[in-house]
C-alpha cells in the first residue's frame, strides 16, 4: 500500500487583525466556487483595501490558485482545493468519497462530472478534484473536455479505497 504523508494545512490565521479577513475571503471564495467553480472572483468587496495583500498571502500559502488578477480596482482569484479544506475540511473528502464509492475496479474509466452529478458550473471543481485524487494515486487523469468530461482511470490504490468504503458501508 502506498501510504500518503499527512499534509499540514496552511494556517489561515495571520496577525490578529487579518485572521478574520483571510477566513472571510476564503469563505466567500468557497461559497462562490460551489455556485460556479469556473470563474475567478473579485475579493475587493470582502477584503477592501487589503485585497491584493490578502490575495498574495493566501497565494503564498497555497489557499488560492496561482492566477490572481488585479487592475487597481478589482482583485480577482479563485480558491484552491487546499483552501477549500482549510475552510470546510469535510467538503473535499466527502466529494472524493462520493466519487470513489460510485466507481469500480482498477483500470475502469469514469467521468468525474457525471458521477458527481455536476452541472457545467462545477467543471473546474471536478477537474481540481481529479488532480487532487491523482496526486494521491487514487486515479489517473486521462483527459478533460469542458464542460462535461473529466475522464479518469481507477488505480489499484483507488480501487482498494473504493473497496474499503464499500465494506464500511455494509
Amino acid at each position: 500500500m502506498n501510504e500518503q504523508p499527512e499534509r499540514k494545512m496552511p494556517r489561515i490565521i495571520g496577525n490578529s487583525g487579518y485572521m478574520d479577513k483571510n477566513k472571510e475571503v476564503l469563505t466567500f471564495l468557497l461559497n462562490a466556487a460551489k455556485k460556479d467553480s469556473n470563474q475567478i472572483y473579485d475579493i475587493k468587496p470582502v477584503a477592501n483595501n487589503e485585497a491584493l495583500m490578502i490575495a498574495n498571502k493566501l497565494l503564498r500559502s497555497g489557499l488560492i490558485k496561482d492566477e490572481v488578477q488585479s487592475d487597481g480596482t478589482t482583485v480577482k482569484c479563485a480558491i484552491s482545493i487546499t483552501g477549500m479544506r482549510a475552510i470546510d475540511p469535510s467538503y473535499v473528502d466527502l466529494r472524493t468519497q462520493e466519487f470513489l464509492k460510485s466507481t469500480g475496479g482498477a483500470g475502469t474509466i469514469w467521468n468525474v462530472v457525471d458521477l458527481l452529478k455536476e452541472k457545467p458550473e462545477g467543471f473546474q471543481f471536478c477537474f481540481d478534484l481529479a488532480n487532487e485524487m491523482q496526486n494521491k494515486d487514487l486515479i489517473k487523469l486521462l483527459y478533460a473536455f469542458y464542460p462535461t468530461k473529466v475522464m479518469v482511470e481507477m488505480t489499484l490504490e483507488g480501487a482498494k479505497v473504493n473497496s474499503d468504503i464499500a465494506s464500511r458501508n455494509s
